[in-house]
């Protein structure tokens, strides 16, 4: 029975690895399109890892452990010297950590099971035949149970870590000097074409046209740069954070770039005058369509 524990707990450590992955894989690719297509292919190797293992095959162990040391490594590869097209990323990052701590108990899980021995995978404590029944019945639900516990937390902690984020930058933001659209089309390279409600007014669509390549990806690739939309210029009554943005992937000249804001408490309507906040620059006003 033991052995047969270990194997159903490494299965639910696998796909939890594939469902972290799945989960920042949006993220990850609005920054790094590669990134995000790794994040995917993860959580595909992962399922069908998790289904070799079911059947006890070596391959899956061993496509578990690839995806587990590969994905530390990576971690700490981004967080040292940084991977390709990005910057050094912070070792706190929630989900990350998680992440981590569920591949190092895989990794610790393979050596433990050492599937490649085929006499070890019986339970040489004699105890299979005592605990048969129920509990190994039960084992699939257990492991389920763990998949959505550590996603729950995972997700938890990414969301409070990110309003977090929001909170800090939208103080910071409230305290900004609003400069012209033509001051920023100028310094940034993007001009402003269309700010509107949309969705029964419950998204403000924001719309900017790439006029100058190597200004604009200055600012719109920079993603420590959160953008806002500001309602009122002396006494900001709402500051609102992008949930949905559309990133080009390949800015160019007269290309356009696309965000959307959701339009809390519709606090923005038609003949609204807003600004957008990038980082330390404010560009407005702006009068909503």
């Amino acid at each position: 029975m033991k052995s047969k524990v270990l194997q159903w707990a490494s299965m639910a450590l696998v796909v939890e690895i594939g469902v972290l992955h799945l989960y920042m894989a949006p993220h990850e690719f609005e920054e790094t399109r590669y990134l995000g297509i790794l994040f995917a292919v993860n959580f595909i190797l992962a399922l069908i890892g998790a289904l070799r293992m079911l059947r006890d095959e070596l391959l899956g162990w061993a496509i578990g452990l690839f995806l587990a040391a590969a994905s530390m490594g990576g971690y700490v590869l981004s967080r040292t010297a940084g991977l390709p097209g990005m910057e050094v990323e912070p070792w706190t990052h929630p989900v990350g950590l998680i992440s981590l701590a569920v591949e190092a108990c895989f990794v610790a899980a393979f050596f433990l099971r050492r599937p490649w021995e085929k006499a070890r995978r019986l339970d040489a404590a004699g105890l299979e035949p005592a605990l048969a029944g129920l509990p190994r019945l039960l084992l699939p639900f257990y492991a389920l149970a763990v998949v959505m516990v550590v996603t729950l937390f995972a997700v938890q902690l990414d969301s409070n870590s990110r309003r977090h984020e929001a909170d800090s930058s939208m103080a910071a933001v409230s305290d900004l000097k609003p400069v012209s659209l033509s001051r920023f089309e100028e310094q940034y390279g993007v001009r402003v074409t269309l700010v509107a409600v949309s969705a029964m007014d419950s998204i403000i669509d924001l719309r900017m046209k790439i006029v100058d390549v190597e200004k604009a990806r200055g600012l719109l690739a920079d993603h420590a740069h959160m953008p806002f939309l500001v309602v009122g210029e002396h006494d900001p009554l709402v500051i609102m954070p992008a949930r949905m943005s559309h990133h080009m992937l390949n800015i160019k000249k007269d290309g356009m770039y696309v965000m959307f804001f959701p339009n809390l408490k519709q606090a923005v309507r038609s003949g609204s005058e807003v600004s957008l906040a990038f980082g330390d620059v404010r560009a407005g006003s702006i009068s909503v369509k």
